[in-house]
């Protein structure tokens, strides 16, 4: 038995369609409001990056060592053995620093143009299967 507006017993479903391609609406708009209100505002600053400097690393300083003492029946004096000391050296540290670039955000991915396309193909596609399901049924 159909009603007055020819939607038969599943109104539900129909009711469901409907707020689903609504709500589908209702998204792409805020994302087109998100894009087009991003884009008023300018290109993103820069972050700035920062960046380190060398820094003098501990070393440890040898010592002298130890030697034996010239017994009375040497001639020769006894001669003292070198020893080098390491100063510490810095180590140097890479730092990259980033160029910003003007270009903006990548085109990849749909646009607003192409997210509607689709979202309206899927809401006919919804509705003409809906169609064909009842009337099959007559």
């Amino acid at each position: 038995m159909r009603d007055r507006a020819g939607f038969g017993q599943n109104r539900v479903f129909t009711m469901i369609a409907l707020g689903l391609v609504g709500l589908l609406i209702l998204g792409l708009l805020g994302i087109g409001g998100l894009i087009f209100f991003t884009r008023l505002r300018g290109a993103a600053t820069p972050t700035v990056v920062a960046e380190l400097t060398p820094t003098a690393t501990p070393t440890k300083v040898p010592t002298a060592t130890p030697t034996k003492a010239p017994t009375a029946t040497s001639t020769k004096a006894p001669t003292a053995t070198p020893t080098s000391v390491i100063t510490p050296t810095p180590t140097p540290v890479v730092t990259l620093t980033p160029t910003p670039t003007e270009e903006g955000v990548p085109e990849t991915g749909w646009g607003p143009l192409e997210g509607a396309l689709a979202g309206s193909f899927l809401a006919i596609l919804i509705l003409v299967s809906r169609r064909l399901r009842f009337a099959g049924r007559s």
